[in-house]
């Protein structure tokens, strides 16, 4: 593990400093040090813009994915209904077949209803996925809660926000973390669906 760490470590560090440098031939280091490829890229690429429509996205998927996924995982674990696990499955869905499998349809139907070549479409294609990626990850930290600590808080007079504010928000909130970092770097590497619903026309580096 320490040695994959290390070399790791090594890779991004000959990355970065090769970044900075002038010319880097049959040396270790550099022979001259410069910041104008960033500038470069940055002028030719219009970097803000695509940084910015980038985390524009990014932002939205991850605030809607907490928003949506982690209810469904408390509906989830909470509650049995009929036809529960088919539902469940509905949901393990997207992440069991390869993003392109459901890509290519997903990106008909919002052609189709002119959502694609939008931001709208690009954070609708990319919820799919990652609204069941958070109700996965946070059923089990819902489920090891104790619902005696639940059935407490009702009987001293808390409704449902005030039980979902100040009782399971902070014994959630390291689950709600861990899921939305994941979903963050799960839509940074999405590039499937962005691909296919963006349009020809809208940059992004997601």
């Amino acid at each position: 593990m320490g040695f994959f760490i290390l070399n790791l470590f090594a890779m991004i560090a000959t990355v970065v400093t090769s970044s900075f440098s002038t010319r880097w031939l049959g040396t270790w280091l550099p022979a001259g040090w410069t910041t104008r490829w960033y500038s470069a890229a940055w002028s030719e690429f219009q970097l803000h813009d695509v940084l910015l429509v980038t985390f524009q996205i990014v932002f939205l998927v991850v605030a809607l994915s907490g928003l949506i996924g982690v209810p469904a995982a408390y509906a989830l674990a909470r509650r049995d209904f009929p036809g529960k696990k088919l539902v469940m499955l509905l949901f393990l869905l997207p992440l069991l077949v390869p993003p392109i499998t459901f890509g290519i349809p997903l990106a008909t139907v919002l052609y189709q209803t002119g959502f694609a070549g939008s931001m709208s479409g690009v954070v609708l294609a990319n919820l799919v996925p990652t609204v069941p990626f958070v109700i996965l990850v946070m059923i089990p930290f819902i489920e090891q809660i104790d619902t005696k600590i639940e059935s407490a808080a009702r009987v001293f007079g808390a409704n449902t926000f005030k039980l979902f504010v100040h009782v399971l928000l902070p014994l959630l909130m390291p689950g709600i973390l861990a899921a939305l970092l994941l979903v963050l770097v799960r839509t940074l590497a999405m590039f499937e669906l962005t691909f296919l619903t963006a349009g020809p026309t809208s940059q992004t580096l997601v």
